[in-house]
């Protein structure tokens, strides 16, 4: 009677095919796990970016004062952190004529002579350079008694450029990729209107696409 053959083990190809599928795999939800908080994180920052306007502009309009979005620039460890807050800016003057104080150009509060009256809370920036919010808000103001934003005044709060032959103001558009990179899908847009200074956010996410989304 023919005795049935003992049990067959792996050979070393096949344990080695094993091995490399399983390496294969984890490295696959390493890379989405990642890529799934890195999203997680970049929405977070503009939903209090969002909130942080909306509180900039409230501040502006009841206090009759300026209050702009300020980047501060940390450096930890060898690495540069961005954070963004909105700041209350003080005047020179008990009437607030003078306002903001001419310290407040290339400072942020507390720093080179700068006061606020009152200063928001930092928003943690991912440090993902395709998050450039840091670049986009700096300098972004909310104007004393009105709201209207304006973009790019060196920190100083200008007053907004009226209309002219008829043509009003554009709105301002921050677009946040989320994604990674800039694209059609996934990215997030906070839009101010020109002449109210409310913020709108929007996600690109939806379907059908609101505006602005292409």
């Amino acid at each position: 009677m023919k005795k049935p053959a003992p049990p067959r083990g792996m050979t070393l190809l096949e344990l080695m095919t094993v091995v490399m599928l399983f390496g294969l795999m984890a490295s696959l939800a390493v890379m989405n796990w990642t890529t799934f908080t890195n999203r997680q994180k970049k929405q977070g920052a503009v939903k209090e970016i969002f909130q942080a306007m909306v509180r900039a502009r409230q501040l502006a309009i009841v206090g009759n004062a300026p209050v702009r979005l300020k980047r501060q620039t940390l450096a930890q460890n060898g690495k540069t952190y961005d954070r963004v807050r909105w700041e209350k800016l003080a005047c020179g003057d008990t009437w607030g004529i003078t306002c903001p104080l001419a310290a407040c150009a290339a400072n942020a509060c507390g720093v080179g002579g700068c006061v606020c009256v009152d200063v928001g809370p930092d928003i943690d920036l991912p440090p993902l350079a395709e998050l450039q919010v840091a670049t986009l808000l700096d300098g972004l103001c909310f104007t004393a008694g009105s709201g209207v934003p304006v973009k790019n005044t060196a920190g100083m709060c200008a007053a907004p450029v009226p209309a002219t032959n008829g043509v009003a103001p554009t709105d301002l558009r921050f677009q946040f990729p989320i994604q990674g990179v800039s694209s059609a899908s996934g990215d997030a847009y906070i839009v101010l209107d020109p002449t109210t200074g409310w913020p709108v956010l929007t996600s690109c996410d939806a379907v059908p696409k609101p505006f602005p989304c292409p």
